[in-house]
């Protein structure tokens, strides 16, 4: 019985050599899988908010760029602002989305002009104040929104309430 002795322990360590093997190539698999997944979701979400930061930055570029023409009368300046804007926002698929009744309509002209007003003041005469504002109506429920779309990721963002673009004019 002792001869087979150190054949037995030598069979034992074998089976558990491999035992050990096959548990750390299942645990390797395991916390592989566990660690790429959130790296995923970050970039997706990573490549949303790019997506919603360029959009943004695109109506705020649209909106300084036409607040600065010659022109202060707020009403024809809002005019001129919405005309420009509603181009750009309707090939982008933005819609008009309401709160209360969750509901997302079609971005049209009237529903723009509905959502934003133009200030103009002057503290003096040479230095002119321009804001444009997202209002989001007059019962604070319609607000502008987009949709934002990745591979694995879909949301809509709504601009905040009283968003504005403010160019300062030195004469």
């Amino acid at each position: 019985m002792n001869r087979y002795l150190p054949y037995l322990k030598s069979k034992q360590a074998f089976i558990s050599v491999i035992t050990l093997f096959f548990i750390s190539v299942f645990l390797l698999f395991s916390f592989n899988d566990y660690t790429n997944q959130p790296i995923t979701d970050f970039i997706i979400i990573d490549q949303a908010e790019t997506q919603k930061t360029v959009t943004i930055n695109d109506v705020e570029r649209i909106i300084s760029n036409h607040l600065t023409i010659t022109e202060d009368n707020p009403i024809i300046l809002k005019d001129y602002i919405n005309q420009n804007l509603i181009n750009y926002l309707e090939q982008k698929e933005f819609f008009v989305y309401n709160k209360i009744t969750k509901e997302k309509k079609e971005i049209t002209l009237l529903e723009l002009n509905n959502l934003s007003r133009v200030i103009v003041f002057k503290p003096n005469e040479h230095v002119i104040i321009k804001k444009y504002i997202l209002t989001n109506d007059i019962f604070k429920s319609d607000y502008l929104s987009f949709e934002i779309n990745t591979n694995k990721y879909k949301t809509d963002f709504s601009f905040p309430e009283e968003y504005e673009v403010q160019i300062i004019e030195y004469k």
